[in-house]
């Protein structure tokens, strides 16, 4: 059975932001200058991530597969 519930997901280490107007290329970063703003956009990030489905319950439903195709996803590196 092929699991396709689990996937990693990324995060920078701190939060970032930028001023688009001095800094267009966004390589300084103002968030230690600017909590508020920093934890008011975090906020609003939770606020949509919690409405939106999570990807358990997008997921394709468990598939059966024969052990000849085992054998080659397991060969592939796709199986433990």
């Amino acid at each position: 059975m092929v699991d396709c519930t689990r996937r990693p997901t990324a995060r920078p280490p701190s939060s970032e932001l930028y001023d688009l107007e001095k800094d267009p290329g966004e390589r300084r970063s103002v968030a230690d200058r600017h909590p508020e703003v920093v934890a008011r956009f975090e906020e609003r990030l939770r606020r949509w991530k919690a409405g939106r489905p999570t990807l358990a319950s997008r997921a394709a439903p468990p598939v059966e597969i024969d052990e000849h195709a085992q054998e080659r996803l397991r060969a592939l590196g796709y199986l433990n």
